[in-house]
């Protein structure tokens, strides 16, 4: 196979150095947006879940977390909360390089 040799160009390094900085930047963002969301399921759900205020999932607007006389859903919702923060917490460690 024919191999082609490129020259080094004057911009190459400071091309390299804008990536890495703009890659390091991407990543501290989505790092840190992950990990406020995972304190935001945390504050609010797994405080009520282990003080058992369940009703008080119902706080969130938009969403009807508790139905009284709903056990099996109730738990349904509460493994769903639970995961999700254990899910996003473990997708941040995709993100690390290496």
């Amino acid at each position: 196979m024919l191999e082609v040799k490129r020259r080094e160009q004057p911009w190459d390094e400071w091309s390299r150095r804008a990536l890495r900085a703009t890659r390091s930047a991407w990543y501290g963002v989505t790092f840190v947006g992950q990990w406020c969301f995972v304190a935001f399921i945390v504050g609010f759900y797994y405080v009520r879940i282990l003080s058992t205020n369940f009703s008080a999932w119902n706080d969130k607007p938009l969403i009807t977390g508790y139905v009284e006389g709903d056990g099996l859903g109730n738990a349904a919702f509460a493994v769903h909360a639970l995961l999700a923060a254990v899910m996003t917490a473990c997708g941040t460690l995709q993100l690390l390089p290496g």
